[in-house]
């Protein structure tokens, strides 16, 4: 049977541009899944539904930073309305983006997009008693708390009842309110295949545990962690954030992490607890002389812990997180009653659930949001069995919800659950509701805000609170039904979600996270201040084959000849068509054929094909060569440029090498930059003074270099930090002039100041190299031979660093450390952590990014610079770089 979902958009998204004069848009689109194709079946009214002819429909599928045709559809006009049906193809292990534009001679009156695998579903299994299913946007609203959510509801407890005082686990409280549900039959089990949850413990086990801002994995009896435990208590300032992971402790079978705590179930049977404790961190045995514990699960205000034996022992958190705990040789550990056969533990903010090895879940502990599952909103006087659910293989709990992994797959959740598809929320459910996704789990992790699955093939997926990019989806935005997890996360065996971002690892052992990073805990090696270690690659990048970077933006040259940019867009230089920022890559529409890529500081310019520029972005001095001074938002034309070999970018100017070995430069002549005449700016390419036989080029702030076909390499403009190589003057060079003692280059690199490479690949450098032997408070009056930076194939010389790739694709840098707040020039290079196969390299503000051997793109730098999506976090998975 096929699920159809309707879709109704209220209005035109704000970015479309619209037909003139139309109402309020009223396309509708639903979705049914026949096979390996995909109907769209929909309708829409206003001019274009009303017109009799002049109306085409279209669909785009998003790929790879851009909209792509699938195909075109035909329209049936029905009075005011058209009606359409439209096949595409469709595959269920992918989440493709898909967009519907509707046309009425040539102007867009209605567009809609969406992901098709969040609305479609290739299957409807029958629909057991209280399965949660996604209503259409026209459906009622979510029934109210503990009501069944079928289609026809079965009569199920509406108790309301808030039980005044939160009962610990051996407590034995007088329920004041009970409603009883009506008898109901078990569900009935899914057609998906049986879902073999990863165990939690044994040799060569890797598991995952995020916490509150930091994160820890299990792997071969090793726990390592991750991001900042001294949570919340800035008072100390003390510096505990790892940005990548370090080791703990050894001899571990399982892990739990909650808030600021992390357990580790020893092989011996014994706990042991890290946490931020008086102005440090403290890590150690807790509950002594206990040694037959198989599993700890931590919340909100208790551990509790299953023991060999099959019995559950719970005591209060803050004999492990508290300033203030008593003597850890005299804490009480209360038993749950009548449970000696558990094989898992879950533990919520007040509520406590035990997973038996019959595969029945019984809870007790508060119930006000119906945490318990019971069918009541009353907490029990003792462990009582959640209604209408057996063959459990997993279960996890956090805040005021409790979810169960089955063994058909399939998963079911209670308490404080999401539902709805246009305004989500989290409504009370006093028995379990099934979460509706595409295909069965294997495993599944429970936050109080979202929680994830792992699915049998190996995607993840998410659903609840997405303000931080938690679900992975690169969106963020909140649903209450799962999201598959982007970024190339394949094949997960678990999965974890923390505070505001959630782990995952996968079957070759990697780790990869997604969310906030506010305090490291992604575990890539970047915080908010800055970064260290080289990137995962940056997403929606492939075939990379050139890159450039200057001040605050990038750009990459891809296979195909396109072009695709992301960073700072304040006067267009992205090729947009707006000056909105671009935190993800993206693109420059309508640019094909592109060979070679400038990047200055608000402007960029391409080399095509046939020899032609263009340039887009901030134009105040012409530095687009176009013949005027206006900004361009898009690709406009260097004029009387047919035969342009190369190009380079400075500041606020733009140079070219054509063929013959001629140079013509335009834009800014401030200090000279053009090399021709000490004068004005000029707006169209004028022809440097004596370069006849350049073979290279490039440009830095305000000077330029190119190798002559001698190797000898002679620069004009700014000099002075004697960036221009000649150190018998400081002031700007009008004209080129040779650069003393370089005779052999084969390689010219230029920012703030200039390097070049030798065939033997060893660097001499000049301008801004601050060496203490070599007028260290203004620059390199001279070339100085760079030491330690050998075998180089590549340069580039940023604003903030000096960077290289090797012949065997490492990457070394040295200058102003990458790890801002540093303030010190190193002028020792040192290999860039991570990098080995690179071939390519842009160096910009505080930003480096190197073009791997598998055209991918990896940066290290500032966060808002490396198009990972948000400057603290990444809202799609990213690969923990690993010790």
């Amino acid at each position: 049977m096929a699920l159809v979902l309707a879709l109704t958009l209220a209005a035109a998204p704000a970015s479309a541009k619209t037909l003139r004069g139309a109402p309020a848009s009223s396309l509708s689109v639903a979705a049914v899944a026949k096979g390996s194709k995909a109907q769209l079946i929909g309708e829409f009214g206003g001019k274009a539904g009303r017109a009799r002819n002049g109306v085409e429909l279209a669909v785009e599928r998003f790929r790879n930073s851009r909209w792509r045709a699938v195909t075109n559809g035909a329209t049936r006009r029905a009075g005011t309305t058209r009606t359409f049906k439209v096949v595409v193809p469709y595959a269920s292990t992918s989440c493709v983006r898909l967009r519907v534009t509707v046309r009425l001679r040539a102007k867009i009156a209605d567009r809609f997009s969406f992901r098709l695998c969040d609305v479609l579903r290739p299957t409807a299994p029958s629909t057991p008693q209280n399965e949660q299913v996604p209503p259409p946007a026209t459906s009622t609203p979510a029934p109210t708390a503990g009501a069944a959510t079928t289609p026809t509801p079965a009569p199920t407890a509406t108790a309301t009842h808030t039980p005044t005082v939160t009962p610990s686990p051996t407590a034995s409280p007088t329920p004041t309110a009970t409603a009883s549900p009506s008898p109901t039959s078990a569900p009935s089990p899914s057609p998906s295949p049986t879902a073999t949850p990863s165990p939690s413990t044994g040799p060569g086990v890797r598991t995952l545990a995020a916490g509150w801002q930091q994160s820890c994995a299990l792997e071969d009896g090793t726990a390592w962690c991750w991001g900042d435990q001294a949570v919340g208590d800035p008072y100390y300032d003390i510096p505990t954030k790892r940005l990548t992971p370090e080791a703990w402790i050894n001899g571990v079978r399982s892990l739990s992490t909650w808030g600021a705590v992390t357990c580790a179930v020893l092989t011996d049977g014994r706990v042991n607890c890290r946490r931020h404790y008086s102005a440090s961190e403290v890590s150690g045995e807790v509950l002594p002389g206990v040694t037959d514990v198989a599993a700890v699960a931590i919340g909100g205000n208790q551990v509790c812990f299953v023991r060999n034996a099959g019995t559950v022992g719970c005591f209060s958190g803050a004999y492990v997180s508290s300033d203030d705990r008593p003597d850890p040789d005299v804490i009480p550990v209360s038993d749950a009653p009548g449970i000696d056969d558990a094989s898992a533990v879950a533990v919520g903010h007040d509520h406590y659930c035990v997973l038996r090895s019959t595969g029945a879940v019984q809870c007790f502990g508060d119930n006000d949001s119906g945490q318990l599952g019971i069918g009541t909103f009353t907490p029990p006087a003792t462990p009582e069995a959640v209604h209408d659910l057996a063959d459990v293989a997993d279960i996890s709990a956090d805040g005021d919800q409790t979810c169960a992994l089955r063994t058909d797959g399939t998963v079911w959740c209670w308490g404080k659950v999401w539902k709805g598809a246009t305004a989500p929320s989290q409504e009370s459910q006093a028995t379990p509701a099934q979460v509706y996704d595409l295909g069965a789990a294997k495993a599944i992790s429970v936050h109080a805000d979202f929680s994830c699955l792992v699915r049998v093939n190996g995607s993840v997926a998410c659903w609840g609170a997405g303000a931080k990019g938690q679900l992975g989806d690169g969106e963020s935005t909140t649903s209450a039904y799962p999201v598959t997890v982007s970024g190339g996360l394949t094949n997960a065996t678990a999965v974890s979600a923390g505070e505001n971002h959630a782990c995952a690892t996968t079957s070759n052992g990697d780790w990869w996270c997604w969310g906030d990073n506010e305090a490291g805990q992604l575990g890539t090696g970047f915080a908010p201040e800055g970064a260290w270690t080289i990137s995962p690659p940056i997403p929606g990048i492939s075939g990379a084959v050139r890159i450039d970077s200057e001040f605050n933006h990038s750009c990459v040259v891809q296979s195909g000849g396109t072009l695709t940019c992301w960073g700072a867009n304040n006067h267009g230089q992205l090729g947009r068509g707006t000056v909105t920022d671009g935190e993800i890559p993206a693109a420059v529409d309508g640019l094909s054929e592109v060979t070679d890529v400038a990047v200055g500081s608000y402007h960029t310019c391409a080399l095509r094909t046939a020899g032609d520029v263009l340039c887009w972005g901030r134009n105040l001095d012409g530095q687009l060569g176009d013949g005027t001074t206006d900004d361009a938002l898009e690709p406009t034309a260097v004029e009387g440029l047919d035969d342009a070999t190369a190009i380079a970018a400075g500041t606020n100017f733009t140079c070219a090498l054509r063929e013959g070995g001629t140079v013509v430069c335009w834009g800014s002549n401030e200090q000279q930059q053009l090399g021709t005449f000490d004068g004005d700016a000029s707006d169209t390419p004028v022809a440097v003074d004596g370069v006849t036989d350049a073979i290279a080029l490039d440009a830095g702030t305000d000077h330029a270099c190119v190798i002559r076909a001698d190797h000898n390499v002679v620069c004009w403009g700014a000099n002075d930090l004697w960036q221009a190589g000649d150190p018998d003057f400081d002031d700007p060079t009008t004209t080129p002039r040779r650069v003393p003692g370089i005779t052999t280059a084969v390689t010219i690199s230029v920012g703030a100041n200039a390097c070049a490479g030798f065939s033997n690949g060893e660097v001499d450098c000049w301008g801004q190299i601050q060496d203490p032997a070599r007028d260290s408070g203004r620059g390199s009056r001279g070339v100085a031979p760079i030491a330690g930076m050998g075998s180089q194939t590549r340069l580039a010389v940023g604003r903030s660093a000096i960077c290289g790739v090797n012949m065997w694709g490492q990457g070394q840098c040295f200058g102003w450390p990458v790890y801002v707040g540093e303030n010190d020039w190193d002028p020792v290079p040192d290999y860039v952590i991570g990098l080995h196969d690179a071939f390519d390299v842009g160096a910009g503000q505080w930003t480096t990014c190197f073009v791997i051997n598998d055209g991918t793109v990896r940066c290290r730098g500032w966060n808002n610079q490396l198009a990972n999506g948000i400057p603290q976090g990444s809202p799609i998975a990213s690969l923990v770089v690993r010790p």
